[in-house]
């Protein structure tokens, strides 16, 4: 009983002091964030504005102050209580649960057929990847391949075929609602709307 004990709070102090990685047997909740290896970025529950809901997004970890967040999760589908809600790793997605267990965010990624153990990790270069199987194997999702209301750098790699990408501004500091700005790209195109 107290190896449980002990194995429950090693997991708990891993993910609260930086850990970058959220394994199949992990989760994070409440205040709970993971941070990329050389401390540029973190992962976890934040509130926009005024809103009282809360989303699961990135920001830079190294802003003490109001940090801009680059890339939100759940932007449509808000939580009310981040300690009821819970991100994790299931049936090889990264999925957002929100306080009824329901999941309100998800990869949508078909899982593996080999049943390899996933993992999520966010990098130093603001990509959060889910693998399947060691950390040397290819992402079969990535934040870089799906924003939401900024670019960073390096998400557009000219070696790879063009994937058609939108980023649309996030929300106002008075209301939980997408704004009505945005710019896409795809076939060596760029529109602004």
């Amino acid at each position: 009983m107290s190896f449980l004990v002990f194995l429950c709070f090693a997991l708990i102090i891993s993910l609260s002091s930086g850990a970058d990685t959220i394994s199949a047997n992990q989760s994070l909740t409440g205040d709970e964030t993971i941070i990329s290896k050389g401390g540029k970025f973190e992962l976890g529950f934040f509130k926009a504005g005024n809103s009282s809901n809360y989303y699961i997004g990135m920001w830079y970890k190294q802003v003490s102050s109001n940090p801009p967040i680059v890339w939100v999760a759940n932007r449509e589908t808000p939580i009310s209580d981040r300690f009821s809600s819970t991100l994790k790793v299931k049936d090889g997605n990264l999925v957002l649960l929100n306080e009824s267990n329901a999941i309100v965010w998800s990869t949508n990624i078909i899982p593996n057929p080999t049943s390899l153990p996933a993992s999520v990790a966010l990098l130093d270069d603001g990509n959060l990847v889910l693998k399947y199987g060691s950390s040397s194997s290819s992402p079969v999702w990535q934040s870089f391949e799906n924003p939401t209301h900024a670019f960073l750098p390096g998400v557009v790699d000219v070696s790879m075929p063009p994937i058609p990408q939108t980023v649309m501004s996030f929300i106002d500091d008075s209301e939980d609602v997408p704004l009505r700005f945005s710019i896409g790209s795809g076939d060596s195109q760029c529109a602004s709307y």
